[in-house]
């Protein structure tokens, strides 16, 4: 099997097609994605994950601030004192955030607390989402984001996302750094952030959005000053992330119907999984660490909302047929590792129970 150079970041675009939201993905009963945990009911769908880690080791990863959030609540946009002669925030299409080196000019103020402000927002969203706090979470999304998230594709209100949310097994998710912010016009912000969910490392450009107090309205240049204004995050586009230093390379290959993993054991708590899918259909890859007595077999025969026991979600993507993907886990604890295809067939006969599994030890 061919080798992956590590030096190369692994595509954000191959990631979008094969993840495109936070959560793992149920396309048996509801169509809808699943807070961290993969949905086991009468048939099996694509997952797709939202992570969890810790912060070393990794390239991106920070030291969390002495402001960043570790309770979930709804954080308030801070008001920034207008500097006479100042040009108003809003007009650049796109200002970068200011550096030691520029002047502290009112926009490039603005732009530093602002950048502070959507720090803290995605570092709140992950504690309230890891709480299952989702009432909060709710409120730091966009109805448009909050479909994101869970696989609709469609606007979502609060008490919707709320109700599907507290139905599925949550993985915490640790926001590791926020960079890169930028104002834009229409009261819009973007910024990298590289976070973990479950057990893989993601890369992405979130958008964010400024609204008013209880409503999902932009707010306009024109308007009265309002005192409780706050950011909400809006969309996020996946980006190419590098691999940690010391990943080891694992090649999978996907046919029909077996999956294939190159090595077999690894010594290191961080892979890549490089994907080949030589297959003629679609399938997925959805990696789950196996704890105690736990097989592979039983999510075959286990029904419900929920892993069997022993079995956590590590990661998932997606891969045509006939395409390459990435995924990059970190955080890797000694012991088994179980690669699955979940999804069903043209037939509705779970890929999983045609053999389409492999395992992999971490020493």
């Amino acid at each position: 099997m061919s080798g992956l150079s590590l030096s190369t970041p692994v595509s954000g675009a191959a990631k979008r097609r094969g993840r495109g939201s936070f959560f793992p993905r149920c396309t048996r009963c509801t169509l809808l994605l699943a807070l961290g945990a993969v949905l086991m009911a009468v048939s099996f769908g694509p997952v797709a994950p939202i992570r969890a880690g810790q912060t070393t080791g990794t390239p991106g990863a920070t030291p969390a601030p002495a402001s960043a959030s570790d309770r979930c609540d709804v954080p308030l946009q801070t008001e920034v004192a207008p500097v006479e002669g100042a040009s108003p925030v809003a007009s650049p299409a796109a200002t970068p955030l200011a550096t030691g080196s520029e002047t502290e000019t009112g926009t490039a103020t603005e732009v530093e607390v602002a950048a502070t402000d959507l720090e803290r927002l995605a570092r709140t969203l992950a504690v309230c989402l890891s709480d299952e706090e989702y009432e909060t979470a709710a409120r730091l999304l966009t109805p448009v984001y909050r479909g994101l998230l869970v696989g609709t594709g469609e606007e979502l209100d609060r008490e919707t996302f709320i109700e599907v949310a507290r139905s599925l097994t949550a993985t915490p998710l640790t926001i590791r750094s926020v960079s890169n912010a930028t104002l834009e016009r229409d009261n819009r912000a973007r910024a990298e952030v590289v976070s973990v969910v479950a057990n893989e490392l993601v890369r992405a450009r979130w958008t964010f959005e400024l609204v008013g107090p209880d409503t999902r309205r932009p707010r306009n240049a024109d308007d009265e000053a309002e005192p409780n204004r706050r950011w909400v995050v809006a969309d996020e586009e996946a980006l190419d992330v590098a691999p940690p230093e010391g990943a080891k390379a694992v090649d999978v290959t996907l046919v029909e119907y077996a999956i294939e993993v190159d090595p077999a054991s690894l010594q290191a708590d961080a892979a890549v999984l490089k994907i080949h899918n030589q297959g003629e259909l679609d399938h997925e890859v959805v990696v789950l660490r196996l704890e105690g007595d736990a097989t592979i077999d039983s999510l075959v025969y286990q029904a419900g909302p929920a892993l069997p026991e022993g079995i956590t979600f590590a990661g998932q993507v997606n891969v045509s047929a006939g395409d390459e993907a990435s995924m990059v886990l970190v955080n890797l604890e000694p012991g088994t590792y179980a690669l699955a295809d979940l999804s069903p067939d043209a037939e509705g006969v779970i890929n999983i129970s045609r053999g389409m599994a492999a395992t992999f030890t971490v020493r």
